[in-house]
């Protein structure tokens, strides 16, 4: 016994086809709400990196300012402490 297409009457069609695209319809909800879920945590991920990478740079200007300090500092008493061993010489050179 061979089944040809105009063997299969519509209601058969039917019968196959509506569970296969209620499965097919299911799948693209799962799907879809899989992709809002991972959309709504990479925002999350997105927003807590972008506030720590504002903390970061405010550290970075505020370390800055310190080296500025901190190395004109080391520059005055540089020049200080050249100024005092050539007033040694001075005098040691005197006596």
């Amino acid at each position: 016994m061979h089944i040809t297409v105009s063997a299969i009457d519509s209601e058969t069609i039917l019968t196959l086809i509506v569970p296969a695209v209620v499965a097919l319809a299911s799948v693209v909800a799962v799907l879809w709400k899989n992709v809002i879920a991972t959309h709504q945590r990479t925002v999350k991920k997105l927003e807590n990196s972008e506030a720590e990478h504002k903390e970061a740079a405010n550290k970075l200007l505020d370390l800055t300012a310190k080296v500025g300090v901190l190395e004109g500092r080391q520059e005055g008493v540089e020049r200080l402490a050249h100024s005092v061993l050539k007033e040694i010489k001075k005098l040691s050179c005197k006596e």
